[in-house]
């Protein structure tokens, strides 16, 4: 039974000659998860909210959805949860969104009492939003929405800004509210890793249309099959590894089916001595006992940090939400000044890429900000980043997607010695993590990133340095840091013990051939 009904819909945004949106067909049945995925300005948040008329893009629109739920029924969660807590404690934003409902006292009550119990929420209560992690934050933007106790509910990108074992939590609660309250879910997401294995259906979208739509195992074999290159970077790392080892044959999405399925060829030795920086030898940026506690904190965010960076070394710096890594990067920019300990920097000439891109922008069109420079760089820059398109709009009615990778253009443009990034991977598409990984890797910048996107660090990253309690627990190459690690890791490294890391540890280890349309 379809709980939304989707028939020929199209969308303009006003002043937009192409549509975001066209011909979109689609039915959303009652009691699954279905995931939207797709390249970076696809499409796919204009379709999830067009589902909800609150929130629903302004435009012009043509075609027809129906549903058969009220609008009330239909919660929704957006990608910045910040947006949606507006007071100055969590119990507060809690009834805040009730009242909106116009609940009474008794109902708001009863209703706070059950679902609070439900999400296990207790200890967060009297909190500021401001204090919380960035899981919690959408923890409670999640137990706001399920308050108004939704038949539909709507996530647009909910893990894209979370550890992988807060997004791993947040994920099985999302599977509890479907499979034990009977909720239907349509998230939204780039990383298909963790949130295809509770889907029921996947809809990949491209240019605004629907590309492919089926179960998860269908769409994946038929892209396989189809041997697009385009759309092979939506396959999980996972679930690449198994089709290629298989040659097409079976496809597994977690651990436990990969490892059942296949057997390594032989064994691959695993170091775990710290990082040998092999691009340069020369420190570009120097922490030496750093302390730092935010005014009016109770404890140190930062505590004694040694921590050094070579020149033209790819750094990504993981952590749990909350951990510090963003202020660490802001004391190395000079933003924040640490209450003692040294700081050290080869060069002043320093690009920040913030981890709201928004707050970036200065100008009214993408184009503003990237004026000045060489002429042929920035050329090449908008066209490897595929921002021809959208020069000139308005920063703030890109995607979340684009904007992330203009933001990084204009910082790339002014040639920064010293290039520190804050989820730079954040709302952007496989194939163009990787363009952006090329990027970064070809400016010679010493480069500090902070991410929990672990295939993207296992991938690209010289070394992987691990934040704990306010210093650097760990640092090692990739292949070392993540094939020793069981929980904080790739899919891969847990399907194989650590024996392989990478999509590209697979192929050497099972000495097989990476299909031609595959792309690392």
């Amino acid at each position: 039974m379809a709980l939304v009904s989707v028939s020929n819909f199209s969308l303009w945004y006003p002043d937009s000659k192409l549509p975001a949106v066209c011909d979109i067909n689609l039915q959303i049945k009652k009691g699954e998860v279905t995931v939207i995925c797709g390249p970076s300005g696809c499409g796919k948040t204009t379709l999830l909210t067009s589902l909800k008329k609150e929130v629903a893009p302004v435009g012009i629109t043509r075609g027809e959805i129906s549903a058969s739920v009220s609008p009330s029924d239909i919660g929704i969660v957006l990608g910045d949860s910040d947006s949606q807590m507006v007071t100055s404690t969590v119990i507060n934003d809690l009834a805040f969104y009730m009242e909106n409902l116009g609940l009474d006292n008794v109902s708001m009550k009863r209703r706070m009492a059950e679902t609070i119990g439900f999400f296990g929420m207790e200890e967060l209560l009297y909190k500021s939003p401001a204090v919380l992690s960035g899981g919690q934050r959408q923890l409670a933007a999640l137990c706001a929405a399920m308050m108004a106790r939704p038949k539909l509910l709507l996530l647009d990108e909910p893990v894209s800004q979370l550890d992988p074992l807060s997004a791993k939590s947040f994920l099985e609660m999302i599977q509890r509210i479907n499979e034990e309250l009977g909720v239907t879910v349509v998230i939204t997401e780039h990383r298909t890793d963790g949130v295809i294995k509770i889907a029921d259906s996947i809809i990949l979208m491209d240019g605004g249309k629907i590309v492919y739509d089926g179960t998860p195992g269908e769409v994946m074999q038929n892209i396989w099959k189809a041997q697009d290159e385009k759309n092979a970077y939506f396959i999980p790392s996972l679930a690449k590894a198994s089709l290629t080892v298989s040659r097409g044959r079976s496809v597994a999405f977690t651990p436990k089916d990969f490892a059942k399925e296949f057997t390594p060829l032989e064994s691959a030795e695993q170091s775990d001595h710290k990082a040998e920086n092999s691009v340069g030898k020369d420190r570009a940026v120097i922490c030496k006992s750093l302390l730092y506690r935010y005014p009016g904190g109770s404890g140190y965010v930062i505590k004694n940090l040694d921590m050094k960076v070579n020149t033209g070394q790819f750094t990504c710096i993981m952590g749990g939400n909350g951990s510090g890594k963003t202020t660490l990067l802001k004391i190395v920019a000079g933003i924040l000044r640490p209450l003692d300990g040294k700081l050290k920097r080869n060069s002043e000439k320093i690009g920040y890429l913030p981890q709201n891109s928004t707050a970036f922008f200065i100008g009214d069109r993408v184009e503003d900000e990237l004026s000045g420079g060489d002429l042929a760089y920035r050329e090449s820059l908008i066209d490897a980043l595929g921002l021809r398109d959208v020069l000139n709009r308005h920063p703030y009615d890109i995607s979340a997607g684009e904007r992330q990778r203009a933001a990084l253009a204009a910082i790339l443009l002014k040639k920064p010695d010293i290039l520190l990034l804050d989820e730079p991977t954040k709302g952007v598409d496989p194939y163009m993590k990787t363009v952006m990984a090329d990027l970064i890797k070809k400016s010679g910048a010493a480069t500090l990133a902070s991410t929990h996107d672990v295939e993207f660090a296992a991938t690209h990253a010289d070394v992987c340095m691990m934040l704990f309690d306010g210093d650097i627990a760990f640092e090692m190459a990739p292949f070392g840091f993540f094939g020793g690690n069981r929980y904080y890791t790739t899919e891969t490294a847990m399907a194989t013990g650590g024996s392989a890391v990478t999509y590209g540890d697979v192929i050497k280890l099972w000495k097989t051939e990476k299909p031609g349309f595959i792309r690392e």
